[in-house]
């Protein structure tokens, strides 16, 4: 290009991190925000962030070069599973439980049906669920409390396509393992 060689990386990068609070999903930010890229200095320019996470959601994020991969972890034709947990005001009853799990009507349309859980807590006037989707729509897991009554008060995505965190630190991140990979492009199809 430019009458330079260029030479293209002979394999792709895959990188899990896990995603701190108050940074944004993308790779240039205009408005002096910081970027989960800052925390994954060394990515490779091509590299992208698997879906989006909000400003204030934190949790697992994958990073890829591989679109292929990206593009079928992120369709919802592959139903691969996010599962995060909530805090919300007030504690869900079992309609609200039950909408939750059947799928709720927004404004975009009806959500897919997920897997929902209370978990214990100790907050009397916050429960804790888990929730496990198979699509991934902006706010989604927000705006599905929300139908049902009950605002998100923090969010964290626990797993995506069966990665979680582990040991890493909020804004820590690590590459992944080829069998972590493998698993991966298994999941969607990619290998057979």
């Amino acid at each position: 290009m430019d009458g330079k060689t260029i030479h293209l990386p002979t394999r792709h990068e895959y990188i899990l991190l896990h995603k701190r609070r108050d940074t944004i999903v993308t790779r240039h930010e205009q408005r002096g925000r910081s970027t989960v890229f800052e925390d994954v200095p060394d990515s490779r320019p091509a590299t992208v962030a698997v879906g989006r996470l909000d400003r204030d959601t934190t949790g697992v994020l994958l990073l890829t070069d591989d679109g292929e991969l990206a593009y079928r972890l992120t369709h919802p034709k592959y139903g691969v599973a996010k599962r995060y947990v909530a805090v919300v005001e007030g504690f869900p009853n079992e309609g609200a439980v039950i909408k939750l799990a059947r799928g709720v009507e927004l404004e975009d349309g009806p959500t897919a049906p997920a897997d929902i859980r209370l978990l214990p807590t100790q907050d009397r006037r916050r429960a804790r669920i888990e929730l496990i989707l198979h699509e991934g729509r902006k706010h989604q897991v927000k705006r599905m409390c929300l139908a049902v009554g009950h605002k998100v008060r923090s969010l964290r995505r626990a797993s995506f396509a069966s990665m979680e965190v582990g040991d890493l630190r909020p804004g820590q991140h690590r590459r992944l393992r080829i069998d972590e990979i493998r698993r991966l492009r298994r999941q969607v199809g990619l290998d057979k």
